[in-house]
C-alpha cells in the first residue's frame, strides 16, 4: 500500500509538470483567462482529444488522461503540437484560443531560429493576438511565414490547414 500511495504522488507532481511548464505556484490568476495553469489545462485537453474547459475535476477525463501521462511517463518531451481552432486576423472570425495562439507562437519562435528567419519570431509567447491586428506581431509573423511558404497570406492559420502544416514542418513539430 505505502509504495502505491508513494507511486500515486509521484505521478500528482509529474503530472504538474507535465502541465505547467512556467512552475507551479498554486495559484490561478485572476480572470482565469490570464492563467498559465488554466492555459496549461486547456492546451492538454486540446492535444489530447478532450472538450476544453480548462477544468479538472476528480475522476473526470481530463484527471484520467493526466494520470495515465504522469504513471506511464509518456510525455517525456514537448508533445504534438495541436490547435484546436483557428488563430490569426479577428477580422477572419480567428477564434484565438489562447492555449492555440500560445502554440502557433512557441512554433512560429522555432521557425524563426532554425530557419535564421527574424520576421518569423512573434515576439514573445503570451496566447493573445492584439486588436487591432495590424498591431500584432503574432499576425505579422503569421504572414511572414505564409509568404515565406508560398502560401496565400490570410493572416490566420486553421487547424489541418495548409500553413499549419507547413508551419509543424517548419519547426520541426509533428
Amino acid at each position: 500500500m505505502q509504495s502505491h500511495v508513494g507511486s500515486y504522488f509521484d505521478a500528482r507532481r509529474k503530472t504538474l509538470f507535465i502541465l505547467i511548464p512556467k512552475g507551479i505556484d498554486g495559484k490561478i490568476a485572476r480572470p482565469p483567462q490570464n492563467s498559465n495553469t488554466v492555459n496549461a489545462i486547456e492546451a492538454f485537453q486540446s492535444r489530447s482529444n478532450i472538450a476544453i474547459d480548462g477544468l479538472i475535476e476528480p475522476e473526470s477525463e481530463t484527471w484520467r488522461a493526466l494520470m495515465q501521462a504522469a504513471e506511464s511517463g509518456g510525455v517525456t518531451g514537448p508533445p504534438s503540437a495541436v490547435i484546436s481552432a483557428s488563430v490569426g486576423r479577428w477580422e477572419k472570425n480567428a477564434s484565438n484560443v489562447p492555449a492555440d495562439v500560445e502554440t502557433v507562437q512557441r512554433l512560429l519562435q522555432t521557425a524563426a531560429q532554425k530557419l535564421h528567419a527574424p520576421q518569423l519570431d512573434p515576439k514573445g509567447i503570451d496566447g493573445k493576438i492584439a486588436q487591432p491586428p495590424r498591431n500584432s506581431n503574432t499576425v505579422a509573423a503569421i504572414e511572414a511565414f505564409q509568404s515565406r511558404s508560398n502560401i496565400s497570406i490570410s493572416g490566420l492559420i486553421e487547424p489541418e490547414s495548409r500553413t499549419w502544416q507547413a508551419l509543424l514542418e517548419a519547426a520541426g513539430g509533428s
